[in-house]
């Protein structure tokens, strides 16, 4: 089985990745931004968003928001759908304008018309009143992490509606990880319920519900 997914994931590569730099980690501290609850950056596999999307459908009216885009291999992926909009939340100036560069090479490919990468710091970036869609692949952790979760609750308080939060992180991670004391604190909000589980490879995409009125 391992086998049979490194093979899919990388025709998934040769499918979607034509001319695109999304591959390879990226040291944050070669960009002097290191910091302790700030983690490198490292893609998602390409399969992500079509397993993601098997249990959370993405309509035309979700706004798909993936903190810490990195090199946008996500915002890619999520822009080939028909929805309303993908934004991809980068610190990096440098990892912004390679991301723009990908969405500008494959502009022709993507079916979500309004797809952007804002450079901004997920802690002071506003969250919009429509975000239908938050995705973390462990780009920060700890009170950085706690912070976002916390805008985003207030945003779903302005306005209630459906709201996801998907988390990915490795499944192997041991129980005191970072990224596995994000998945904690994801599940010890009283404003969301735990849904799916759903395996991508070496990782698990955790997916988080808001309820119908933030407390």
């Amino acid at each position: 089985m391992a086998v049979r997914e490194k093979v899919a994931s990388w025709l998934q590569g040769l499918r979607h990745g034509r001319g695109l730099e999304t591959d390879g980690m990226v040291r944050l501290e070669d960009l002097g931004l290191a910091a302790e609850e700030r983690r490198n950056y490292g893609p998602s596999g390409w399969k992500t968003i079509d397993r993601l999307a098997r249990r959370v459908p993405l309509g035309p009216d979700d706004v798909f928001v993936d903190y810490g885009c990195g090199k946008g291999r996500i915002v890619y992926l999520a822009a080939l759908h028909p929805i309303a909009r993908v934004i991809g939340v980068e610190l990096s100036p440098e990892l912004a304008a390679v991301a723009r560069r990908n969405l500008e090479i494959s502009s022709s490919r993507l079916r979500c018309r309004d797809a952007r990468i804002d450079v901004s710091d997920a802690l002071s970036w506003p969250v919009p009143d429509d975000l239908t869609i938050a995705f973390f692949y462990s780009p920060f952790t700890g009170r950085i992490f706690e912070g976002v979760v916390e805008n985003l609750r207030r945003s779903v308080a302005r306005r209630p509606r459906a709201l996801s939060i998907v988390h990915q992180r490795l499944a192997d991670s041991h129980a005191k990880h970072p990224a596995v004391l994000c998945s904690r604190h994801l599940e010890s909000l009283d404003w969301l319920e735990a849904g799916e589980r759903i395996p991508n490879g070496p990782a698990v995409l955790e997916c988080f519900r808001a309820r119908v009125q933030a407390p």
